[in-house]
Parts: C-alpha cells; sequence; structure tokens
C-alpha cells in the first residue's frame, strides 16, 4: 500500500497536481497487488481514481474509526528513493 495523505492540505492547494500526474500515479500500480490509497478532503484525483469513498465527520460511527486511527498513532516506515 502506498498512501498519499493531503489531508491537511487546503483543497486549492491539493488541486495544484495536475490530472497527468494522478494518471501517471495509476498506471504504475495498475498491474501490481499495490493500493495507491489517497486521502484527501475533497476529491482531487477525479476520473482518474478506482473507487470514491466519502466519509461523513458527522456519523457517529465515522468518528469512532477516526478516533480508534489517531489512538493506534500509526507511522508507516519510509523509503528513500
Amino acid at each position: 500500500m502506498i498512501a498519499l495523505d493531503l489531508g491537511d492540505l487546503p483543497p486549492q492547494t491539493a488541486r495544484r497536481i495536475p490530472l497527468t500526474t494522478w494518471f501517471r500515479f495509476r498506471r504504475a500500480v495498475e498491474h501490481t497487488s499495490t493500493v495507491l490509497l489517497a486521502v484527501e478532503r475533497q476529491s482531487i484525483a477525479g476520473s482518474c481514481s478506482s473507487l470514491l469513498i466519502k466519509l461523513d465527520l458527522k456519523n457517529k460511527y465515522v468518528q469512532a474509526i477516526v478516533r480508534a486511527i489517531r489512538a493506534f498513532n500509526f507511522h508507516p516506515p519510509t523509503r528513500n528513493c
């Protein structure tokens, strides 16, 4: 899994990523078992997305999931390319 966390960026900043870049990301993983997960405040990747999951933070179940994730304090290992 490759996770790209853009959740802290204002949507106007995240929209600066060209659509061609999203298609390059998609092509890089499309014939592999790798999942590219982009976390965004708004849908930015557009038509290149294979699946869009929209979470409503007003929903009590979603709030519980967010609290659990934050409590887990997950810091994935990083690699220099």
